[in-house]
């Protein structure tokens, strides 16, 4: 289990953390399959794999009412407060970080060690692989686990999304301020030449 000391973000081998929780409860591999609406074979690739789909893992705290994302986000006090868990478009407040942070698609892609275009579908995807996700945690200094069952995170991101929003139209009505203004100067400009040349 390594840990990002800047945020405490574990990087946690899903697989292994569900099968302890699976054994420790005393649930079955059959019963659980069931409940989440995979089949057994799927489920022995879920137990072999380091990460999980996002969206995979909400209907999995869901369907044993742990709180999975609490872990990553090394949260111990709630980690069983599975009430308020529920997807979000992650690629949205990814894309959100990135303009708060201004930085470019280009930028992030290079921090990642990915292609740009495979950032642009990134911020386009409603759930993510969580190995990733700690990754983006880390290059943000962001906890993007919490958000997924912490109500205060996103309730600040709308603000900020807000805040985002009107900063984004005070620019682009800074720009076209400033290209109003070169065409006035034109026009003057041209004027002038038109007065001078009639004299």
């Amino acid at each position: 289990m390594d840990l990002y000391q800047t945020l405490n973000i574990y990087d946690l081998n899903i697989g292994d953390v569900i099968r302890n929780y699976l054994k420790t409860h005393h649930l079955t591999q059959h019963q659980f399959a069931e409940d989440i609406g995979l089949s057994k074979s799927k489920v022995d690739r879920l137990f072999q794999s380091r990460t999980i789909d996002t969206s995979l893992l909400v209907v999995i705290s869901k369907a044993l009412k742990y709180n999975f994302f609490a872990l990553y986000a090394g949260d111990s006090r709630n980690d069983n407060n599975c009430e308020t868990i529920e997807n979000i478009h992650i690629g949205k407040l990814i894309e959100l970080k990135l303009k708060e942070s201004n930085l470019s698609q280009a930028q992030l892609a290079e921090r990642l060690k990915m292609n740009q275009p495979v950032v642009s579908k990134l911020i386009k995807k409603e759930s993510v692989d969580t190995g990733r996700l700690v990754e983006l945690c880390h290059v943000f200094d962001y906890n993007f686990f919490q958000d997924y069952y912490y109500r205060p995170n996103r309730l600040i991101d709308e603000e900020r999304k807000k805040y985002i929003a009107l900063l984004e139209k005070y620019n682009a009505l800074l720009n076209e301020n400033a290209r109003l203004k070169a065409e006035i100067y034109d026009l003057k400009t041209e004027i002038e030449k038109l007065s001078l040349r009639g004299q």
